[in-house]
């Protein structure tokens, strides 16, 4: 799990565009916030976020409290994770398409190419994967690259077991357009390959992968199967990991009226300590209103 530090995002971005569960474009990475329940792992909740009280919101929405995003700098930060889980080298030499790891995670953020020393520093970063998987039930999940990159191979047609084992994919365009047919998708070990056009219909995984129901993956709530769904009987699809469709946040928007808004109410709230300056404002203000 890595942290974004505040600065990075405004607590009002945190709140509304990108809550829990959304994809975040950072500098050397992409990343994903996690739910609520992650935020209280470590010793010092206070770091990660303040706890605000309101009765009536609190009973509107059926919660305890709620959870703002510190906005000093230091220690505070917010939990998330590395997603889509998928990497790409940008060496024209290399464009080994691989999983992140430990070994290749850079502590100053995002991940490190394993197959190749490019560059000035030797180490050359990954970009996140061009594609994911997501379902109308709000699953999300990395793109299945080992099964596309085989799909026109009728022998290997679930990948074939060498490209599972060492990730011996590639993800390369021509450069002669933008467009999703010119990049491609090829197995090292058996030469399988596959355009990307039409990675982004929403038929095409279960049509050409077999893929008819979901896997029900909630990245955001971490691994323990007390917050995984077991069944989804939606069918999943890819969609471009910068697209703004795969998050849409549920704001609820509500008017705070205070019960009572009067000079003398104001007074007294501030004079509760002295009760003889409350009177002397109570006889003051009972002269200017009559």
């Amino acid at each position: 799990m890595i942290m974004v530090e505040p600065g990075k995002l405004r607590p009002s971005q945190i709140v509304t565009t990108f809550g829990p569960g959304s994809i975040i474009n950072m500098e050397h990475d992409a990343i994903m916030l996690m739910g609520l329940h992650k935020w209280k792992e470590n010793a010092d909740d206070k770091k990660y976020f303040q706890e605000i009280h309101h009765p009536y919101l609190q009973n509107l929405l059926h919660v305890n409290f709620f959870k703002m995003p510190m906005t000093i700098k230091g220690d505070a930060a917010v939990p998330c994770i590395s997603f889509p889980q998928y990497g790409v080298c940008p060496n024209p030499a290399c464009n080994r398409l691989q999983k992140h790891s430990k070994e290749s995670e850079n502590k100053g953020g995002g991940f490190y190419c394993r197959f190749c020393s490019w560059g000035k520093s030797g180490q050359q970063r990954l970009y996140h994967a061009r594609f994911v998987q997501i379902c109308d039930n709000g699953h999300i999940d990395d793109f299945p690259w080992n099964r596309w990159a085989h799909k026109y191979d009728k022998k290997n047609k679930g990948g074939c077991k060498e490209s599972k084992e060492s990730e011996k994919l590639t993800f390369r365009s021509s450069g002669k357009s933008s467009g999703l047919g010119d990049y491609k998708v090829k197995c090292l070990h058996c030469d399988a390959i596959a355009p990307c056009a039409g990675a982004t219909d929403k038929k095409v995984l279960a049509r050409d992968l077999g893929f008819n129901t979901c896997y029900a993956k909630q990245p955001w709530l971490g691994q323990s199967a007390k917050y995984q769904e077991k069944n989804c009987s939606e069918t999943p699809y890819g969609v471009q990991t910068r697209a703004s469709s795969i998050y849409y946040p549920s704001v609820s928007s509500a008017l705070s009226i205070p019960s009572w808004i009067h000079p003398v109410h104001d007074a007294l709230d501030d004079k509760q300590s002295d009760p003889d300056a409350a009177v002397r404002v109570l006889r003051y203000n009972g002269q200017r209103y009559k």
